[in-house]
């Protein structure tokens, strides 16, 4: 799972600085999980609720983080902080 995150979070960022719609992003990156949640994560454990949730707070994450990234676009440093502390929660996450 961190591996996918480790390629879909700078695939979004680009996706992002191409399209500015950073909920677009959020939901394909919450697609993305979710696919790989059906396969995995139901499969081994069999609770819809515990994959639903999850996928919930993972898209709403994601869609502070896009949306964050947008938003400080021009910031500089602080645009690198964000990209940097965004990831790593969502890779936590």
């Amino acid at each position: 799972m961190i591996l996918l995150k480790l390629i879909l979070i700078p695939m979004m960022i680009k996706v992002l600085l191409a399209t500015r719609k950073p909920l677009l992003c959020a939901l394909l990156y919450g697609a993305a999980l979710f696919t790989n949640g059906l396969v995995f994560d139901l499969a081994f454990s069999g609770d819809w609720l515990l994959v639903t949730g999850k996928l919930a707070l993972s898209t709403a994450l994601a869609y502070g983080f896009f949306w964050l990234l947008k938003a400080f676009e021009d910031a500089g440093a602080l645009y690198w902080g964000i990209v940097a502390l965004g990831t790593a929660l969502l890779i936590a996450f």
